[in-house]
């Protein structure tokens, strides 16, 4: 999958799928998730390709978030990236998702 936009292409998945994906050593992909712009529509894009490439029974794929402050999560703070993933879960049902994972680090 190519995403073309504004002038610009990103080939990143469709390298990824195409030329570097081993059942063996990518069955499961884990990706940094904050429910901001940035990551949610990375994790949106991981989730086409593998519908693209029909590797939806072959990978899970696992969210986490990673607070680097010296504080721990509060609750509510958690809410907005938990809404965040049941938007993205709910759109690729058939997909593999091994959980949303909080970590203080």
């Amino acid at each position: 999958m190519i995403l073309k936009a504004n002038g610009l292409t990103v080939d990143f998945f469709e390298k990824f799928f195409t030329e570097r994906y081993n059942k063996k050593n990518f069955s499961r992909i884990a990706v940094s998730f904050s429910g901001g712009v940035d990551s949610s529509l990375t994790l949106y894009c991981l989730c086409k390709s593998i519908m693209f490439y029909n590797l939806q029974e072959e990978i899970t794929v696992y969210a986490f978030n990673a607070n680097v402050t010296d504080y721990e999560y509060l609750e509510t703070s958690k809410t907005p990236t938990q809404n965040c993933y049941k938007i993205i879960t709910g759109l690729f049902p058939k997909i593999n998702f091994g959980g949303l994972h909080f970590y203080d680090i």
